[in-house]
């Protein structure tokens, strides 16, 4: 149950502001959870971009995290191209696992929103 997991870190962010590692772990919970009464697209993709701004939209991982979130509001295009962009900063990190993650999420971001439009 992740809902626990979600009171704590609201209840958290609440005390520090934007912090980009609780804003992204929020994030990710929100947008990937298998459980509906948790997943929230809406606030997923609020979280996430705001982490990707506290960030400087230079951490991979909080960017992977975006594009989740954009994917999961029916953002394919935005989600696609987070995605990319995500790329060459885990490349230059020597993130390769990341790397394939970020390549296959914008293929399959790319393929989905060519089938909505």
């Amino acid at each position: 149950d992740e809902r626990p997991a979600v009171r704590h870190l609201e209840r958290t962010l609440q005390l520090v502001g934007d912090d980009p590692v609780l804003l992204a772990r929020l994030a990710a919970i929100l947008a990937d959870s298998d459980d509906p009464a948790v997943r929230n697209a809406g606030r997923a993709l609020e979280l996430a971009e705001r982490a990707a701004a506290a960030t400087a939209r230079r951490e991979p991982m909080v960017l992977n995290i975006l594009a989740v979130a954009q994917a999961g509001a029916g953002r394919f295009t935005e989600a696609a191209g987070t995605a990319a962009e995500a790329v060459p900063l885990a490349r230059a990190r020597g993130a390769e696992a990341l790397v394939v993650e970020l390549e296959r999420r914008a293929d399959a971001y790319r393929t989905r929103a060519a089938v909505v439009h």
